[in-house]
């Protein structure tokens, strides 16, 4: 289906079923090259790694197809299935390659357009400053995070891998052979066409976050405010407000620990489906990191205001919910806090919005 979408746009394309007849084929010579992440049992980022080490510019002449790939070669453009007709279209005259057009008949390839943090006027925010003091051996507390997010990561790898042989490959063959098809059809099927086109884009894009979104980060941001809303962005319905920490605020090394402490509190605390807002503060010291957090509906204004200065949490030391608390939120408030082994939790979940405090111990025995 690639093929005929690229000829039926003036392409001229070879194709190979192994990486041992793409190797046959001389892949040097060509202007472009799309490799599928996975053919069959071999892995075809190993061709593309292969075109690097004998030439580093190889790699803006490939595009990787992947379903879910997550080691894909640095500099490599990326196209993530399911995709349709333009996206690929746009892929593939988006890369760069040995020439700038290609012989006459066939489209001109222009050069790639600048990654965001290279375009004039732009640049990556400037992080936090290092901190200076010794990097202690880490807590039980950080090593369970830590293992548990190598687990997750794991399980969004195997299961892109089950969808991809069986769904994306579907849903991206169909909408390439539907938008074929819509190209030449006539006016009375044209509409039908279109409809169906629409319903396929809809779940396509659910498989494509499914294979490709950030759940979880492998690599959580290295400023605060950003590893939280990389990380919690899926549970609200608009991104965590954070308090500004009096300094010496959480170094780089806390910042992974509370962005998963605060995605496993708004698990405990947002019931499923509900439209969630939530404000963060959060403080460290040589000996703990404090975690506040306010938690409530998206139509709750107290939420996007914060609670008030003078606020106390109530102390629940039983883990009962009470009248007003999501249910069983304050049991699993308790749950959680006893396997983070906190030095402390209160909580006043009787009111909107709901409140928590959690310390965690930085240094432990």
């Amino acid at each position: 289906m690639i093929r005929r979408v690229l000829q039926a746009d003036g392409y001229e394309v070879d194709d190979a079923a192994s990486l041992a007849e793409a190797r046959a084929m001389g892949p040097d010579r060509y202007d472009v090259l799309l490799v599928d992440a996975n053919i069959g049992t071999e892995r075809g980022i190993d061709l593309v790694r292969e075109l690097q080490e004998r030439d580093p510019a190889a790699a803006r002449r490939c595009l990787v197809i992947t379903g879910g790939a997550r080691d894909l070669p640095e500099g490599v453009s990326c196209l993530h299935k399911p995709f349709g007709r333009g996206q690929l279209l746009e892929a593939v005259r988006d890369l760069g390659g040995a020439a700038t057009a290609g012989p006459p008949g066939r489209p001109a390839i222009p050069g790639p357009r600048p990654a965001a943090h290279d375009r004039p006027g732009s640049g990556p925010e400037p992080g936090p400053a290092p901190d200076p003091r010794p990097e202690a051996p880490a807590p039980r507390v950080a090593q369970l995070l830590g293992f548990t997010r190598e687990l997750r990561a794991r399980e969004r790898q195997e299961l892109s891998d089950f969808l991809h042989d069986g769904p994306i490959q579907e849903v991206t063959a169909t909408t390439l052979e539907l938008q074929l098809m819509r190209k030449a059809a006539p006016p009375a099927q044209a509409a039908t066409l279109d409809a169906a086109l629409s319903r396929l884009d809809a779940a396509a894009g659910s498989l494509r976050w499914l294979v490709s979104g950030d759940w979880p980060p492998a690599r959580p941001a290295a400023d605060l405010i950003a590893a939280l809303r990389q990380q919690t962005g899926w549970l609200l319905a608009a991104p965590i407000a954070v308090d500004r920490a009096p300094r010496p605020g959480p170094s780089a090394a806390d910042i992974p620990v509370i962005a998963d402490v605060v995605e496993l509190l708004l698990l405990a605390l947002v019931p499923p489906g509900l439209p969630a807002r939530a404000r963060l503060s959060a403080q460290a010291d040589e000996s703990e990191i404090r975690i506040g957090l306010t938690v409530g509906p998206a139509s709750d204004d107290q939420v996007a205001a914060g609670p008030p200065a003078d606020a106390r949490a109530r102390a629940d030391p039983a883990g009962v919910p009470v009248a007003g608390a999501p249910a069983g939120s304050g049991e699993a408030l308790i749950r959680l806090a006893t396997a983070l082994g906190a030095a402390s939790v209160r909580s006043d979940l009787g009111t909107r919005p709901w409140r928590v405090e959690l310390a965690l111990r930085r240094r432990e025995g």
